[in-house]
């Protein structure tokens, strides 16, 4: 699954993903038991990391 990074950085994308990990730790095993929802949640949270990191980055003064 790739997501367009711009998006990833978003407020709103940051909102629900944080969003998603709770619903995540509400059903616990049952994410675990269907791979295909767990990949796609691992392939969400790294792509969204990268974002954040980039996003913090670019928008860092100190570096100008």
């Amino acid at each position: 699954m790739h997501l367009d990074e711009t998006m990833l950085q978003s407020n709103t994308a940051i909102n629900l993903v944080r969003y998603i990990d709770k619903l995540v730790k509400l059903l616990g095993n049952k994410v675990n038991n269907n791979e295909e929802i767990k990949q796609d949640y691992i392939d969400i949270k790294t792509q969204h990391t990268k974002a954040i990191k980039r996003r913090t980055i670019r928008y860092r003064t100190d570096l100008e």
